[in-house]
């Protein structure tokens, strides 16, 4: 019986041991929620400076928020002058390392530069043929990345003068090269990657995908896909092919991607969307819609090699993840109200 004790003793020990550790790994240190509305994505630029894109705000979209404070600095208005965008939710933002911006406008196909006070710099043009691209961000602070709908989806370009042009095209990639890709035929695909760049490298994941890809401005570097093993959902050739799948015939996959020095973070789903979900919420679909964009789950890889390191538990349930410095912000939209939250987090 003594014995049985003190087995009982030393496991409740051990599990006290892992629940602190736990806890420690995440510190909240802030909450903001009274400057978001309606937030469909965000991006830290420093600390406590993000960039969000708001879709409460039709007129004025784009914001930059100190969260410290809580509030509004500056916004970018919608219209086609110079610096403005579209009211389409479909935009990406790559960094520049002296703290500069480049914004992927979707609804303008325009590739516009600000710097970390919202200010407009100049437009990204490409000279000399008229494509039209699904997907622009920066490898490096002078090599940018498109994707396209064509059979060499991925080009790399040296910008020379806030211009690319076909001279200064590096390289160009089949979608046929890797076998992992050939699912992007299917385009509307393309416009399900989260990307993140940083020190010279451009790190891709996939909505409905576990892959993971780091491409720098020799090509891609390589391609990941454990620990979760989930392809791109192949194109139904009867129908067309070109669509998102079908909700429940195939698993979710992140849901963001984070970067520093030594990690790429990945917030992951992995799982169907249950046909009994999908009838529980039957009249009101847009909030299971809302709800199957979170996750609680971090895979952590590491950023040189790809090698899967381990997966750990976020402190909430997020739609966006973000990392800057020893600071890990998560964007949640589906308790009480929208809120961006902040944790000291150290994975060492």
């Amino acid at each position: 019986m003594k014995e049985l004790t003190k087995f009982i003793y030393l496991l409740t020990s051990i599990c006290i041991l892992l629940l602190t550790i736990t806890k420690n790994e995440w510190e909240a240190t802030g909450k903001i929620e009274n400057s978001i509305y309606n937030p469909y994505d965000f991006w830290v630029l420093g600390n406590d400076l993000l960039l969000v894109n708001d879709l409460g705000f039709k007129s004025s979209p784009i914001g930059l928020l100190n969260f410290e404070e809580d509030i509004i600095v500056s916004n970018l208005r919608t219209g086609q002058g110079p610096g403005e965008v579209t009211s389409t939710y479909y935009k990406r933002v790559t960094k520049y390392t002296n703290g500069n911006f480049l914004l992927w406008d979707a609804g303008s196909n325009r590739i516009m530069k600000y710097n970390d006070s919202l200010q407009y710099i100049t437009d990204i043009r490409a000279s000399g043929f008229g494509r039209r691209f699904i997907q622009a961000g920066l490898i490096n602070d002078s090599t940018l990345l498109t994707m396209e709908n064509s059979p060499n989806f991925l080009s790399a370009w040296r910008i020379k003068d806030n211009t690319i042009n076909e001279s200064e095209m590096l390289w160009s990639i089949s979608i046929d090269e890797y076998e992992e890709l050939t699912a992007l035929k299917n385009f509307v695909l393309m416009q399900t990657i989260y990307f993140g760049n940083y020190d010279g490298a451009l790190y891709l994941t996939f909505e409905f995908s576990s892959i993971l890809i780091a491409i720098d401005e020799n090509g891609v570097k390589y391609i990941q896909k454990e620990p979760e093993n989930i392809p791109l959902p192949v194109h139904d050739e009867k129908s067309g092919g070109y669509g998102l799948p079908i909700m429940g015939k195939h698993p979710e996959g992140a849901r963001d991607i984070a970067l520093d020095d030594n990690y790429v973070y990945i917030t992951f789903s992995g799982k169907k969307i249950s046909r009994w979900e999908q009838m529980k919420y039957t009249f009101n679909f847009e909030e299971l819609i809302e709800k199957i964009k979170h996750s609680q789950r971090l895979l952590i890889f590491d950023r040189e090699t790809g090698n899967f390191v381990k997966e750990i538990e976020l402190p909430k349930t997020a739609m966006n993840f973000k990392i800057f410095g020893n600071s890990a912000y998560l964007l949640n939209t589906i308790d009480d109200v929208p809120s961006i939250y902040k944790y000291s987090f150290n994975l060492e």
